[in-house]
Formats: C-alpha cells, structure tokens, sequence
C-alpha cells in the first residue's frame, strides 16, 4: 500500500484469547495515553471462567447452541467453499448519518409522552435480521461498563446474544433484549447465522502534531457463516460496515432480501456490492485488529 507523504498505518493487534474488544479499547487508551504524557487508566486483568455460552445457560441451551452454530458452518462451507467462483468476499459500505437520524425518529416508541431510545446499533442489527433467510442473528456485548463489577477488568467479558431472526427485524425489540442480556430465551432450530461485532467506541492512539483520518477492521473472509462488523471510520464519527454477505454469490443469494427490506436498503442502499477490501486471504480473525492511516 503506498502511502503520500508525511502519511503513516499502524495496526494493533489483541489475541481474542486473552482479551475483547473493549479490552483492546483499553489498551489504546492507555497507549495514547502515555503518548501525550497523560495519567495512564488503570487495568486489571481477571479472566472469565466461562464466555460462550454464556454460565446461565442451562445444559441443554448450551448443547443447542453449539449444534446451531456447528451446523451453520457446515453447510456454509460446503456452499461459498473459499478458492471457488461461489466463495464470499468482502466489502465495505459507509453508513448515512442523515438517515439514521431519521429512522431513529421513525422507530422510537413513543407513548405517553414518552419515547423509547433506539440506537444506531438497535437500526443496524435489525437491518441485518433483514437479510438473514433463516435461523438467527447473534451479536456480541461487552458487559464491562454494564456489570458494575467489571468496570476496570481485562479480558474476554462479553456476551453473545442470539435472536430470532423475525423479530429481531424490529429494532425496538432489540433494545428490548439489550436490557437485560438474555441470551437463550428463544430456541431457533438449526440454520444460517447473520453475526454481527459492533466496534463503534473504539477509540484511535493520535499522537500530538498528528491526525487520524481513517480506519478499517479486516476480518477473514473464510468465515463460515454471514458476518459483519460496524466500526468508527474516523474520528469525526463516519461509521462503516465490512461485510462477507453483500457481494459476489452471497450477495446475490440475498438480494431479493436486500430489495425488500425497511431498514437495510435505506441504510445501505440494495446493490449486492461495496467497495471490496483488500488484504491478505489468510489472516486469522481470532485477533481484534484495528488499522489506522494517520497524517504527520
């Protein structure tokens, strides 16, 4: 990648083993911080006994979700396998801020006199249940900043949250479930998973003197089954999505989704393409890994 000059990338990266993204969150900040000469935050690493499923789950809920997923994948693979016409490919779309600003609007509850929040994560999620034929949509929380007891904690503290398909079109009950969590209130049989990891906050290292203008989230295309991550594009708030599951033989598959869809197509438009990503075909998405270009 040539850069012009007085440019500069840097990517950071965080195995998944020991840390998530808001993890990594901290540790940028923490870098940038001790960059402009700042009081470094406090960071104390206390792994998680059990991440996936989540520990109240019950023995039958855990074996259901791991036979969902496994069954997913399997059948994805054997469709878009990689080296082939059919494999999936990514790309990247930017999100209007003009017309979330709108569907927030249009979607909150508003009644006596009151108004439920919808955010851009509950519009996004629900945008993406759109597409999704079958089976359902999962997405991951961090809990750290909602469970008061992991506010300063280290590691891997979120939670998958798995929806119906149907339902989660609706955005309003997706912040419904995001009140408290619940992760296996509703059994899905086996099928296909739209995933989804919502990066949004994560925060940029911007030395003095410099500016960060851009920034993306590369992700294996390999992966075996529907997955998308918004992230902040800048830090003047532009917020994009890379997917596997809007272009080439996917995306074609779910075009006749895309063209129906209340949210999707207002967000994202119905063109089974974005801009592709480039990038090696191989890298692990078992690390969280920023990129960032910055101007000198």
């Amino acid at each position: 990648m040539k850069l012009p000059a007085n440019h500069m990338a840097y990517g950071i990266e965080l195995n998944h083993l020991v840390g998530d993204g808001f993890t990594l969150w901290k540790i940028m900040r923490q870098i940038d911080c001790a960059m402009k000469k700042e009081s470094i935050p406090d960071l104390q690493w206390v792994p998680e006994k059990t991440w996936w499923p989540p520990p109240h789950c019950n023995e039958e809920d855990k074996n259901l979700a791991l036979l969902d997923v496994a069954s997913a994948e399997k059948s994805d693979n054997e469709k878009y396998c990689p080296g082939t016409p059919n494999e999936r490919k990514r790309v990247l779309k930017l999100i209007n801020a003009t017309t979330v600003a709108k569907l927030k609007e249009q979607y909150a509850n508003k009644t006596q006199g009151k108004e439920t929040f919808v955010s851009t994560s509950d519009l996004i999620q629900a945008a993406l249940a759109e597409l999704a034929e079958d089976g359902f949509v999962m997405f991951y929380e961090s809990m750290q900043g909602k469970d008061p007891d992991k506010q300063s904690f280290a590691g891997n503290h979120f939670r998958p949250i798995k929806l119906p398909v149907h339902e989660a079109r609706n955005p309003q009950f997706v912040r419904s479930i995001c009140k408290n969590w619940a992760w296996s209130e509703f059994a899905t049989s086996p099928g296909t998973i739209m995933g989804c990891s919502n990066v949004m906050t994560l925060t940029s290292i911007e030395p003095l003197g410099t500016k960060v203008i851009c920034q993306y989230w590369p992700f294996r295309r390999e992966m075996g089954c529907d997955w998308n991550i918004v992230f902040k594009a800048d830090n003047e708030g532009t917020i994009a999505l890379i997917s596997n599951c809007i272009a080439g033989k996917r995306g074609e598959d779910l075009h006749e989704n895309m063209a129906g869809s209340k949210i999707y197509s207002k967000l994202f438009g119905t063109e089974t393409a974005g801009v592709e990503e480039a990038g090696e075909p191989g890298r692990s998405h078992a690390a969280v890994q920023p990129r960032h270009c910055s101007k000198l």
